[in-house]
């Protein structure tokens, strides 16, 4: 009936502050549950992948042969393959293809780098990988 303020999993932590960092994404899962159930949110997890993977794919533009951009991508598949679960990193992955699509097209549209601290601030309130934005640099 309340909502935790301590760490209830870790045995030496139980007494400590708990901030929950996931609490983003769980209202996104609880929402698509609301709506469609499992099938909603296992068709939502393949859509963000899917995105993710096309996004990330073309960050780097034209300038790469195909040939080697699929060289390239071949561990990053094997990857997402292995993490592609209905949790909060499968966000983390997309908002990381968005920052690096956006970050490659900084020159040709300047006006898509005030879309970053938007995305930051959700991506904060979805997964602790959110530094991982901060730390990209093209």
């Amino acid at each position: 009936g309340e909502l935790p303020s301590v760490d209830w999993y870790t045995f030496r932590d139980s007494d400590r502050p708990w901030i929950d960092l996931h609490w983003g994404f769980q209202l996104l899962i609880a929402g698509l549950y609301h709506l469609g159930g499992s099938p909603l949110i296992v068709l939502a997890k393949a859509v963000i992948l899917t995105a993710t993977v096309g996004l990330a794919w073309s960050a780097a533009g034209r300038t790469m042969p195909v040939w080697l951009k699929a060289l390239l991508w071949f561990p990053a598949i094997v990857a997402i393959t292995g993490r592609g679960y209905e949790r909060p990193e499968v966000l983390s992955q997309l908002f990381l293809a968005t920052w690096l699509w956006i970050v490659f097209r900084r020159a040709q549209r300047p006006h898509l780098i005030w879309s970053l601290p938007l995305i930051q601030i959700v991506w904060i309130n979805c997964h602790s990988l959110f530094h991982l934005g901060l730390e990209v640099d093209a």
